[in-house]
């Protein structure tokens, strides 16, 4: 072998370990941040990360802890209603318009909200509901409404 080829395969090489172990970190650093952002969804995480941001003194740290825990438990109470109170709703609104639009309509409206729906609709991040791209029921869709269909309109 000559010093080019020899040179060639190495560049090569390097190149495609460096691919291999930026697409490995990378997953890595995307599951961290997940990982991060769904921990503020409960009041723990709330209160952990404004204490980093806020850096109490020892004689602070556990009352700005219980300050914080106060008013992430608030917010998450906040959220949980607001989910109960909202999920219902884009399934009425559906069930509403189905009387009245045309096919192209129902068709339009369908892949709105196959891209930008309620979760669980065309984005299922909640539990309870299958995973993969939709059509997934609304959240309640069926519920109370025996004979009703369920996926595309």
């Amino acid at each position: 072998m000559n010093v080019k080829l020899k040179s060639s395969i190495i560049i090569i090489v390097t190149f495609v370990f460096g691919m291999i172990a930026g697409a490995l970190l990378n997953q890595t650093y995307l599951e961290y941040k997940m990982k991060k952002i769904l921990s503020m969804r409960k009041p723990e995480g709330f209160a952990a990360h404004f204490e980093r941001i806020i850096e109490p003194t020892n004689d602070q740290r556990k009352a700005v802890h219980e300050i914080l825990l106060k008013y992430g438990k608030r917010i998450f109470e906040v959220g949980e209603r607001f989910r109960k109170e909202f999920f219902p709703i884009p399934p009425e609104m559906k069930h509403d318009l189905d009387k009245i639009l045309n096919p192209q309509q129902k068709k339009r409206l369908q892949e709105y909200f196959m891209k930008f729906g309620p979760p669980g609709f065309s984005r299922p991040f909640r539990e309870g509901h299958p995973p993969g791209p939709g059509p997934h029921p609304w959240p309640g869709e069926n519920e109370n409404k025996p004979g009703r269909p369920v996926g595309p309109i």
